[in-house]
């Protein structure tokens, strides 16, 4: 609260400051080129809190501020708390694309290939994300051992547990 309080103290200065000044100002032809300028020093003064905003920490008037790294920062302390729920849905929705990606590049690969199902599931160990597992159904009749060795040639999955499911049992 302390930045808005002083804020408000330089913007009522520089106006009284300003306003004593035009009145000392000549009135002729100069007296508008230094208006202006002085205009100019008011709204830079006005517009001054917001050029720090990427400069550090932002106070928000909640209570909470944004860091420089973009992460809200609770004043109670739950920065951490924020951050686990940040990551886990940056994590969900890495899981959703991946899933579609796959979706796609076999039904590009395999024309006529009927996914029931692909579930992926990421660990978060704290230095990156990685993959624990892929699992696949299928109600095709492309053999499991294709469908997994075409994965095996895609850089984003290459060295990935991947398991896929055909809908009579098979696995591989």
């Amino acid at each position: 609260m302390g930045a808005l309080t002083d804020w408000v103290r330089n913007l009522i200065l520089m106006t009284s400051a300003i306003s004593f000044a035009e009145i000392l100002l000549p009135s002729g032809h100069m007296g508008k080129y230094l208006k202006f300028i002085l205009a100019l020093i008011l709204l830079a003064v006005l517009i001054y809190p917001l050029t720090h905003i990427n400069s550090g920490d932002v106070t928000v008037f909640t209570g909470s501020s944004y860091t420089s790294e973009g992460v809200l920062k609770d004043e109670n302390g739950s920065e951490d708390r924020i951050r686990e729920i940040q990551t886990k849905q940056v994590l969900q929705v890495y899981q959703e694309r991946m899933a579609v990606y796959i979706k796609e590049s076999l039904e590009t690969e395999f024309p006529g290939i009927e996914i029931s199902r692909i579930d992926i599931h990421i660990s978060d160990s704290g230095n990156g994300s990685r993959y624990e597992e892929i699992h696949i159904c299928t109600a095709s009749e492309i053999p499991p051992k294709e469908i997994r060795r075409f994965l095996m040639t895609l850089p984003e999955v290459s060295d990935k547990k991947i398991l896929v499911e055909h809908s009579n049992g098979e696995d591989t």
